[in-house]
């Protein structure tokens, strides 16, 4: 497959992968880039293709055979050769990798009879991005969020979320109303107070609310609450931080 070149920066399809950088005309285009080279590969074994590549010929001349294998699992792909300079212009990366992948946003419908995790006021995007990756670990495959966290194609949030942006079932209570119209049990997470995770007796399906550090639950929601859940903890520490939380909450609740 020819991988053809581009030369300036005002190349149309320069301009318009580096508007990704910015979340209003991820949204507006519904699409967004991703710049680490094992999360394309990731994605390609779950079935996400991308619609255009941009490669320098230094990632090209290093990573011969793995391009080779992209364009035969993608052959309608686009690939373009790019110099470090334009590369460092669309990548957000301190440090470019050298690749930088556009993709099509796509809905993936929560699956129906499985538990789901709620995320509220997760508006950090390294903890959201973990979050989604240790959701991904320990099987919970329907995720939403609500509308106070992060931006879900944030670079940052893709950078710590890996490959599970691709993986899960991911909704976007944008309305606010999904937990209004959600029959699973409730089940929040409030430090100190609650039932004590080693002893909970989980229902087979529930939804689980997690947090910011900052912020916690919105009180609304507490109130409606079946459970209450609280990490026992030992030695002269407050509180865990909620991706350490959330990892071991998860880990429990899949046993």
């Amino acid at each position: 497959m020819e991988i053809k070149s581009i030369r300036s920066r005002e190349n149309a399809r320069i301009k318009k992968a580096r508007q990704l950088t910015f979340k209003k005309y991820r949204w507006r285009n519904k699409k967004f880039i991703v710049e680490n080279p094992t999360t394309i590969s990731d994605a390609l074994t779950a079935g996400f293709k991308f619609e255009k590549i941009f490669l320098t010929s230094e990632f090209r001349d290093k990573n011969s055979e793995k391009i080779k294998n992209w364009q035969k699992r993608n052959e309608k792909g686009e690939f373009f050769l790019i110099s470090q300079r334009i590369n460092k212009h669309l990548s957000q990366l301190d440090t470019p990798s050298g690749v930088v992948a556009v993709y099509n946003m796509s809905r993936r419908d929560l699956s129906a009879g499985e538990s789901v995790v709620y995320l509220n006021n997760l508006n950090n995007p390294g903890n959201l991005g973990a979050i989604l990756r240790n959701c991904l670990a320990f099987d919970f495959r329907n995720v939403v969020l609500d509308i106070n966290c992060a931006d879900l194609y944030n670079p940052k949030v893709l950078a710590a979320a890996k490959d599970s942006v691709f993986k899960l079932n991911i909704y976007m209570d944008k309305k606010g109303d999904w937990l209004e119209k959600n029959n699973l049990p409730l089940y929040v997470t409030l430090p100190g107070q609650g039932e004590d995770l080693e002893k909970l007796k989980a229902n087979k399906e529930f939804c689980l609310v997690l947090g910011s550090e900052s912020r916690g639950i919105d009180e609304e929601i507490v109130k409606k609450a079946d459970k209450k859940i609280n990490i026992k903890m030992r030695g002269d520490a407050e509180s865990l931080g909620v991706v350490s939380a959330a990892a071991i909450i998860l880990y429990k609740l899949n046993l």
